[in-house]
């Protein structure tokens, strides 16, 4: 049995309009996917893409309006509160900017032992220990423990938020750009410290990130989305090597280069994303697709199989088979 399963996901939010008309805004349209215990699964796509709003609704600050989110054995889509608390300790969630989601009131330990409090019945002996444990396992100082997060770098910063995160013992972790605020020496480091947790905790990952090298480098499987929906999945060396929707095409192609010498052999994206409010009726992606046919505007595309373990929604490039 997987460890989660997201099956048929859709959000939407009412936005106001010019004359204050309400109009509704598909955030998530139909998301599923599958992430294996101890596997990393990578989420990507533009920003306004779904992947943050995907996020919040695993971890259940965003209650979505259909569909199923399986932990185990247990789906959390509709769980009411005070039953969905005695399972927030399964899994938790790091967020993009550190110095957002730290009270700036609550030093280094006060904010590692907030989890701690609430889900475990320890002493206070035992609370220190479990903290200075925990900053350990992340690499950071006993001196750190009595700082306020604007006395630490942002990857300190960073380092205290898996900290917090990994405090509930959780089997799951969601990443949320966790690196877009760092530099590159400081993204590298934390990259490592997550390889390290993962391959010490058997912990999985959703994580999710515009950096495409740093996807390839720590994921085992890529999720590609547009407009709140999943149009590309699977292993990630046969994503990146020879991806199946003309999107993920276009993604690949906006990589920077570091050889000025080599030549880019994928299309560049050009176009406007379609509206949110008004969703196309066949393909999502029909208005800036280089190889669209008249048909795809009118006819909806379901993932399809391109390979063993990977999955496609674009008909011209993965036909539908014939039934056995």
């Amino acid at each position: 049995m997987s460890l989660l399963r997201v099956e048929g996901l859709r959000k939407t939010f009412k936005v106001k309009e010019g004359g204050g008309r309400d109009r509704t805004l598909f955030a998530l349209n139909g998301v599923s996917f599958t992430v294996e215990a101890g596997e990393t699964l990578g989420l990507v796509g533009e920003s306004g893409c779904g992947k943050s709003t995907t996020a919040r609704c695993l971890v259940r600050l965003l209650r979505p309006d259909a569909g199923h989110i399986w932990i185990g054995d247990q789906d959390i889509a509709a769980l009411p509160e005070p039953a969905l608390r005695p399972l927030r300790r399964r899994l938790q969630m790091v967020f993009q900017d550190p110095s957002d989601s730290l009270n700036p009131r609550l030093t280094v330990a006060d904010a590692i032992g907030e989890p701690l409090a609430l889900h475990f019945q320890l002493g206070p002996g035992e609370r220190l220990a479990r903290i200075r444990e925990l900053l350990a396992l992340v690499g950071l100082k006993d001196e750190h423990r009595d700082r306020y997060p604007h006395q630490l770098s942002i990857g300190q910063q960073q380092r205290v938020g898996v900290a917090r995160a990994l405090a509930c013992e959780p089997e799951l972790l969601i990443l949320d750009e966790p690196t877009s605020a760092l530099d590159v020496s400081v993204r590298g480091m934390v990259i490592r410290l997550l390889e390290e947790l993962r391959a010490s905790l058997g912990i999985t990952y959703v994580f999710i990130s515009h950096d495409l090298s740093v996807v390839r480098h720590i994921c085992h499987r890529v999720a590609v989305m547009y407009l709140g929906a999943i149009v590309e999945i699977g292993p990630t060396d046969r994503i990146f090597s020879s991806p199946s929707h003309p999107y993920t095409e276009a993604l690949l192609a906006a990589v920077p280069v570091p050889d000025p010498r080599q030549r880019r052999t994928r299309p560049i994206l050009a176009g406007e994303v379609s509206s949110l409010v008004d969703l196309p009726k066949g393909c999502f992606f029909f208005a800036r697709c280089p190889v669209r046919i008249d048909a795809c505007a009118t006819t909806p595309q379901p993932l399809r199989e391109a390979g063993a373990g990977h999955e496609a929604a674009c008909f011209l490039r993965v036909p539908e088979r014939a039934a056995v």
